[in-house]
């Protein structure tokens, strides 16, 4: 009995201290042979990752390949061992590692890659199978058609999406997939197609026209490209479509130099939608009314004829009035219709928004300065304009009044508004730069004023005494209130006055950018041609020309005077460099050697 629990006692007696240690010292042995398997694996995944992010895809797929075959289960291994390979070119074996792992796996997510590889090794056919294998696994679903479709796109084969796409289309749904062909078709700058497919989207989901109108913007800004759209719009059955379809056709006209046929669309639109001919004021308002003015005509007619209730009748007439007073050269005809526009105003509040229009219509329009001067002092006297301290000096000025100044400019409020009016009228009038040094200086400090640097110019000028001749300047500074007044005729003679007897190269230059303005302004090409020349005989004239000169070169250049501008382009550059008009100067002579017409 004694030795039967003797020897039970032997068996569970606990282990000695030499066994102790023997079992601790080959526990720490596997643990460090784990532990340094582990470090050597992640030594192995930074490395194999340095290369990949180097792009040395070489050194990383060897290493990628030893990292997935030790652990077959780790995705991200397998993922960048065949990408490795597709990165080599080595589309066959990245294709048969994702076929054996969608077989390991039974993942069908891997057909759209094993499809890109079969593809890129040149087997449509394959590549396709795979692709429709994918779909059926995921019910054709629309977000993977539409994944596989820009797949497709990224592999540059359209052909293969576009009969992705349009082989989902049905009777019940003719507009599936519009926005991805609307892309595909943007990509192979198909028009056509872009167009049929924005006139689907338009009739089936009318609520995205902001869309559509946005795309013709980004992609048909301009009227080359706008055009191959315009022909399948413009052909359209307008039956069925929202009236944004009519706006959006308006928008290709406008883009493609239309602007009546622009207008017809929008006035259509404007119709339908009932808001008084929003959209078209908006077409009328974008035009310039110094350039456009005989458009602008055309279109406020019909605007105030289409939409004689508009909100924006006002502003139609105000716009029609100013592109009047702004144009180049007006008959009386023309000075009929803007006499017109702004006697037919119903309340005095009306007619006040026209009557400055008017007046400088009556200013521009063609005839005697005897009768304008009598139109005005008419109006004065019956209290039918707006301010009537300016146009008092306005008629003093043209009628040679100078007696009447200093009492009209005596009003300091108002010399303080009309600033660059007062020192001209001054100088014209003979008095010295030099005493206008206090009213130069605080009009020169207003930086904000567009008219800064003529005041600090003269200051300069004058200080410390009058740097060029003043009394040769008088007819420069008749000839520009003229030109401000819109007076082109007067200010040409005046101009031309004062480039021929000027003895002081700053008075003569000055008088002949005043002249180049005016004939650019009124297309006159020979005069432009014969200052062009002037220049290129008194070369110092330049400094105060440059810009006028680099402003007509495209005109003379077109009229075939490509020598002409291009000797007096190069002693423009060869007499001031550095000036910003010179840099100018070498753009255009560096488009006509791209041309070849240097």
């Amino acid at each position: 009995m004694n030795l039967y629990f003797h020897g039970i006692e032997q068996v569970t007696k606990p282990p000695t201290e030499k066994k102790l240690i023997r079992l601790l010292f080959f526990s720490l042995l596997l643990t460090g042979t784990a532990w340094g398997q582990t470090s050597r694996v992640q030594d192995v995944e930074r490395l194999a990752e340095r290369y990949f992010a180097s792009k040395e895809f070489a050194q990383a797929e060897k290493l990628y390949a030893s990292l997935s075959s030790g652990a077959p289960e780790n995705t991200f291994y397998f993922d960048r061992y065949w990408t490795c390979l597709y990165e080599l070119g080595n589309y066959a074996l990245a294709h048969d590692l994702l076929a054996a792992q969608k077989l390991r796996t039974g993942d069908a997510g891997y057909l759209d890659d094993m499809a890109r590889m079969s593809l890129l090794s040149g087997n449509q056919k394959q590549a396709e199978q795979e692709w429709k294998l994918l779909l059926e696994s995921q019910g054709y679903n629309p977000n993977s058609i539409r994944a596989v479709g820009m797949t497709m796109m990224s592999l540059k084969r359209y052909d293969l999406a576009k009969s992705l796409f349009l082989g989902q289309r049905s009777p019940t749904d003719p507009g599936a997939f519009n926005q991805e062909l609307i892309h595909l078709y943007t990509q192979t700058a198909n028009a056509e197609g872009i167009g049929t497919e924005f006139l689907y989207l338009l009739k089936t989901r009318p609520d995205q026209d902001g869309l559509v109108e946005s795309r013709i913007s980004q992609y048909f800004g301009d009227s080359l490209s706008a055009a191959r759209i315009l022909s399948r719009f413009s052909g359209a059955d307008s039956a069925g479509m929202p009236p944004s379809f009519h706006r959006i056709l308006g928008t290709l006209y406008r883009l493609t130099q239309q602007p009546l046929a622009a207008f017809d669309r929008f006035a259509a639109y404007d119709r339908k939608m009932k808001n008084g001919g929003s959209v078209s004021w908006t077409l009328i308002n974008s035009l310039s009314s110094k350039e456009s003015g005989n458009l602008i005509l055309q279109l406020g007619d019909r605007m105030v004829s289409r939409f004689p209730e508009s909100q924006f009748r006002i502003q139609t007439e105000v716009k029609m009035i100013s592109a009047c007073a702004e144009g180049v050269w007006f008959s009386p005809e023309l000075l009929k219709k803007a006499e017109t526009l702004y006697t037919r105003q119903g309340t005095e509040r009306d007619a006040a928004q026209l009557r400055d229009g008017y007046l400088k219509t009556i200013l521009n329009a063609k005839g005697p300065l005897a009768d304008k001067q009598s139109k005005i002092r008419q109006l004065i006297s019956a209290g039918r304009v707006t301010n009537r301290q300016y146009w008092e000096w306005v008629l003093a000025f043209i009628s040679g009044e100078k007696e009447k100044m200093p009492e009209i400019f005596k009003n300091q409020q108002f010399r303080s508004t009309v600033r660059l009016e007062y020192i001209l009228t001054s100088l014209a009038d003979g008095i010295p730069a030099d005493s206008l040094r206090s009213d130069l200086f605080s009009f020169a400090r207003d930086l904000r004023s567009a008219d800064a640097p003529a005041y600090l110019f003269f200051l300069i000028q004058s200080v410390p005494v009058p740097a060029i001749r003043f009394d040769e300047f008088c007819p420069v500074a008749r000839g520009l209130l003229f030109q401000k007044l819109g007076l082109k005729s007067e200010a040409i003679s005046q101009f031309s006055e004062a480039a021929a007897s000027a003895t002081d190269p700053v008075v003569a230059g000055t008088a002949l950018a005043g002249l180049w303005e005016i004939y650019l302004q009124i297309h006159e090409t020979g005069e432009l041609l014969n200052l062009t020349r002037r220049v290129a005989e008194s070369p110092e004239l330049l400094k105060w020309t440059g810009q006028a000169l680099c402003e007509s070169a495209p005109v003379l250049i077109r009229a075939g005077y490509r020598s002409e501008v291009r000797s007096a382009l190069e002693l423009l550059i060869g007499r001031f460099p550095e000036s910003v008009w010179s840099s100018r100067a070498r753009e255009i002579l560096a488009d006509l050697r791209i041309k070849g017409e240097a």
